[in-house]
């Protein structure tokens, strides 16, 4: 079974260790690594998909989508990375359909993918690793930013890295990722980011932007 290690006590980045063949879930909104989602589900296939997560332990991959919709999955066209994502939660929603909350464990390659009868993709899903990075001077800022939202009650539910020091590259990068209000493009962009270096610096380019503007 494809399983991530556990996170370090440095609350590092999840590391996957193999491939495995797992359900896909392409949406318009962005899985990341540390980040909670809350889904609504109610067609059949993501219900399929939720249950036999639930009895296996099994993970599945979100991903965005880039041309389509989520309801029409014969003219889906989604990204080849995304967040391999664990069921933290579920509940029925006052209008009867499932609420589900994920949480993003790791970044994953999606490979070569297919359709099942009703609609639910499944791929070749592959671990995409990266080192664990200090926090350098110069992000300092972030971090002061990071921990500001984490004070905010309406975001600290969705940020339980709530440290006293600043935590690494890597956690901050993905946190940012997913608590700032950025545009599906530039989520996609920090999603395919090769480093916690790289992801800090598009988003320190975009605020100073906005701030400029």
């Amino acid at each position: 079974m494809f399983q991530p290690q556990e996170r370090r006590q440095t609350n590092t980045e999840v590391k996957c260790i193999t491939m495995e063949k797992l359900p896909i879930f392409p949406l318009t909104v962005t899985g990341f690594p540390y980040a909670s989602l809350n889904l609504r589900i109610f067609e059949p296939r993501y219900l399929r998909m939720i249950s036999g997560c639930m009895k296996t332990g099994r993970h599945f991959v979100i991903t965005p989508l880039l041309s389509g919709n989520e309801g029409s999955p014969s003219e889906q066209v989604f990204a080849d990375v995304g967040c391999l994502v664990a069921i933290e939660d579920f509940h029925e929603l006052n209008d009867g359909t499932l609420g589900v909350v994920v949480h993003g464990e790791a970044r994953v390659r999606i490979g070569e993918h297919w359709q099942e009868k009703d609609g639910l993709w499944h791929g070749d899903i592959t671990p995409w690793p990266e080192d664990d990075e200090i926090l350098r001077p110069e992000w300092e800022g972030l971090a002061e930013l990071f921990q500001a939202m984490c004070a905010n009650p309406l975001i600290s539910k969705d940020s339980p890295v709530r440290c006293h020091k600043a935590p690494s590259a890597n956690v901050l990068s993905w946190k940012l990722s997913s608590c700032l209000p950025l545009s599906p493009e530039c989520q996609l962009a920090l999603l395919q980011a090769e480093s916690a270096e790289k992801r800090l610096s598009l988003i320190h380019h975009w605020l100073e932007g906005d701030m400029e503007g």
